[in-house]
């Protein structure tokens, strides 16, 4: 009979929505925006048997690699189709110095549709703005969702679409060097051309692919 796996899991789909005071720190950037502090967000794993108490694994990982992961821990492959876009981590988690886990471009979406695209240290946004559009309170939409305010009291509030205006001489996307720049301040869209064309490729090859 095969041992208990006792192994915990505790992460968020995304960052803290700062219209209600959530802080990102030192990220820039919310939920529904396409910046680091929308996105990234920290991975705890409590696996006696298996993970060092208080290591450190600083690999980039995206959550859809969860489900190929529990299949690698309970040795179940993957069905023919399933998470297509998911790759185990169950290495990182033996050892974060020897493993075979190879890092891959991790495709990012804001809530008005803007991708984006990470690859090491290189993050490319395919356009202008946040991708946020703007978040607005107290609004009659059929179909918004129901929150409390500050009094207790219930209100509405829907994202109503605003198209990102790219202003004359603005360059048409975003390309950051996370290692330098982690708060995306600097863009290097228009000093780094073989960058961008390069990881614009393979976002699209990504999205070409379903």
């Amino acid at each position: 009979r095969r041992p208990a796996i006792r192994l915990v899991m505790v992460t968020s789909d995304n960052g803290g929505l700062q219209k209600f005071g959530a802080s990102n720190e030192p990220w820039f950037g919310s939920k529904t925006q396409i910046y680091e502090g929308g996105h990234r967000v920290p991975l705890v794993i409590r696996w006696p048997e298996v993970v060092a108490p208080e290591s450190i694994c600083d690999v980039p990982l995206g959550l859809n690699d969860v489900f190929a992961t529990c299949a690698d821990i309970i040795g179940k492959p993957l069905g023919e189709g399933a998470a297509q876009d998911s790759v185990s981590f169950f290495s990182l988690l033996k050892s974060s110095d020897d493993h075979h886990y190879q890092p891959r471009p991790i495709v990012h979406h804001s809530v008005q549709g803007l991708f984006a695209i990470r690859d090491g240290n290189w993050k490319l946004v395919d356009g202008v703005g946040p991708g946020s559009g703007r978040f607005e309170i107290g609004l009659k939409d059929p179909e918004a969702i129901v929150i409390r305010d500050e009094k207790g009291n219930y209100e509405p509030f829907s994202f109503r679409p605003i198209r990102e205006i790219r202003k004359e001489g603005e360059p048409a996307g975003q390309l950051y060097d996370l290692s330098q720049d982690p708060r995306e301040q600097k863009n290097l869209y228009a000093e780094r051309p073989e960058i961008v064309a390069r990881l614009k490729a393979e976002l699209d090859r990504i999205r070409n692919a379903g």
